[in-house]
């Protein structure tokens, strides 16, 4: 799991940073991704959305972990440890703006910094099965944040890591997995098959021989354990 982690680390501080590093790699974390500054930690973001960021509170140019948030997508929301050197109340209170994971102090040992990690971990994934999606999810292309209504998602299917949703003919890559993402879905998300999920909505044909869905823009497949399932609830006889 350590090494699959995507763990981004920012801290204006070169010192700093390349202490945290060591700790991390000590502890097992390899998927690293590091920011010198804010300017990088950013780039980074619209690259791609970690599944953790360790950020310091205090950044260069005026800028703070509270701006690093802004550029967090938020219907996925990435767990955030604040890391600082110094905490005051006014800080204490600036932080509980975003709801982080957690706080640290930056002499950490590295245990601490292993445990929060962890339960960071446990903790998202608690919100996320347990948060249903509403009319709408938002999801990060670019530097923007696409609104994909959810009835207009005609199938999903698992694409290495991420899962890649089909709205009105696009693509769009998120990060979690099929039966975490099913279970907030509406009745008429059906999933046929361990890679797919369709929106019966679009269905136009079912090839009962070859086992295969016809949906608006592509052909499915779906396990013979669904069949029974799929044909049980919308064939008439």
């Amino acid at each position: 799991m350590k090494s699959n982690l995507s763990i981004l680390v920012i801290d204006d501080d070169k010192f700093h940073l390349d202490i945290l590093v060591s700790k991390l790699k000590s502890l097992k974390y390899s998927n690293l991704r590091l920011a010198n500054s804010f300017s990088e930690a950013t780039n980074s973001l619209m690259e791609s959305m970690p599944d953790i960021i360790i950020t310091d509170y205090y950044l260069d140019h005026n800028k703070t972990a509270l701006d690093i948030f802004k550029n967090v997508n938020m219907n996925y929301p990435t767990p955030i440890i604040i890391i600082s050197s110094y905490f005051n109340h006014e800080v204490l209170n600036q932080i509980q703006e975003i709801h982080p994971i957690d706080f640290l102090s930056k002499n950490v040992s590295e245990f601490e910094l292993d445990k929060t990690i962890m339960l960071s971990c446990n903790k998202l994934e608690k919100i996320a099965k347990n948060t249903p999606l509403h009319e709408f999810v938002l999801v990060k292309t670019g530097k923007f944040l696409k609104k994909i209504t959810i009835n207009n998602i005609e199938y999903i299917s698992v694409y290495g890591k991420y899962l890649k949703i089909i709205s009105d003919g696009s693509p769009y890559l998120v990060r979690s997995s099929l039966n975490d993402f099913a279970a907030k879905l509406p009745e008429n998300f059906i999933k046929i098959h361990q890679s797919y999920i369709i929106n019966i909505d679009f269905v136009q044909s079912i090839n009962v021989d070859e086992n295969i869905v016809s949906v608006k823009t592509a052909q499915i497949p779906f396990a013979q354990a669904f069949k029974k399932m799929l044909l049980s609830k919308y064939y008439i006889p």
